[in-house]
């Protein structure tokens, strides 16, 4: 019966890296007013964004890192990014936790260090982050195909599922249906 949870256990987790649920969940700082008579132009979002994020909001901070790790509005640099991210994530942002703690996971940017993202997943997760929880039911998965303590990681899951997390509740029917 081992062999078949270790399967599984496999198989979900591959299946969550290639879904892309490491990336972290996006938490825009910028929203649309519908009060407003013209919307701002990209370039003049883009002022708004740095002149925020450089004043300390950390909403804006994590926004711009996430520009900077993908490219979007703004040329990729993942060494800015790295700096906006921990930014934010040091004044508490729990989106901002969440993908530094992937960077670190992955390498990405700063060395590659498990500790600090399982630290980094737990802070973000404390604050309700979904991918933060999830990730939490991650580690604990992998944990458990040598400790075979299924149960603590199967409520990290089922917690980042009820609470809304698509890829969480997609991994769940996937353990629940047992292929």
């Amino acid at each position: 019966m081992e062999s078949f949870w270790v399967a599984l256990l496999r198989s979900f987790l591959i299946g969550l890296l290639l879904a892309g649920s490491l990336s972290g969940c996006s938490d825009s700082s910028i929203t649309d007013n519908p009060n407003e008579q013209a919307k701002p132009s990209a370039e003049q979002a883009l002022a708004e964004l740095i002149r925020k994020a450089e004043g300390g909001d950390a909403g804006a901070q994590a926004e711009l890192g996430k520009r900077y790790r993908t490219g979007d509005g703004v040329p990729k640099d993942v060494a800015r990014a790295v700096e906006w991210i921990r930014k934010a994530s040091e004044l508490g942002n729990a989106s901002a936790q969440s993908i530094m703690g992937t960077m670190y996971a992955e390498g990405e940017g700063v060395p590659k260090d498990a500790a600090k993202a399982v630290d980094m997943w737990r802070r973000a997760g404390a604050q309700g982050d979904l991918n933060g929880i999830l990730m939490q039911g991650v580690i604990l998965c992998s944990k458990a195909v040598t400790t075979g303590e299924y149960q603590s990681a199967l409520e990290q899951i089922e917690k980042s599922a009820t609470l809304g997390h698509d890829r969480a509740q997609t991994a769940l029917g996937f353990l629940y249906s047992g292929k």
